[in-house]
């Protein structure tokens, strides 16, 4: 895994720690190799602190219907608007990368 400013070797499955660079995450990548086989894959940097407001409040008004997805979304943006946007924690979401498994013949 590498972004600029940093890079991990390891080997999976893993749970990778990255730098907290806030705003200024960068887009990174993650390389796989299994069996000579290699696969290459782009890690776009996400707000982690909306995502899971966003990611709470569709589980908490699942099976509602629409004015349960109507107050979720509103239950949503009351808490986005009163964060502190500075303590927000940008991340990468998780990553699975899949090989087929050669044909031995």
């Amino acid at each position: 895994m590498s972004a600029a400013g940093f890079s991990s070797s390891f080997t999976t499955p893993a749970v990778v720690i990255t730098p907290d660079m806030g705003q200024r995450t960068p887009t990174g990548s993650i390389e796989c190799v299994y069996e000579g086989q290699k696969k290459l894959q782009i890690l776009d940097p996400r707000n982690m602190t909306t995502l899971e407001i966003d990611t709470s409040a569709q589980r908490a008004t699942a099976g509602a219907g629409l004015l349960g997805l109507v107050v979720g979304g509103i239950s949503a943006s009351v808490q986005k608007s009163r964060r502190d946007p500075t303590l927000d924690v940008y991340g990468y979401s998780d990553v699975n990368i899949e090989f087929r498994q050669k044909n031995k013949e």
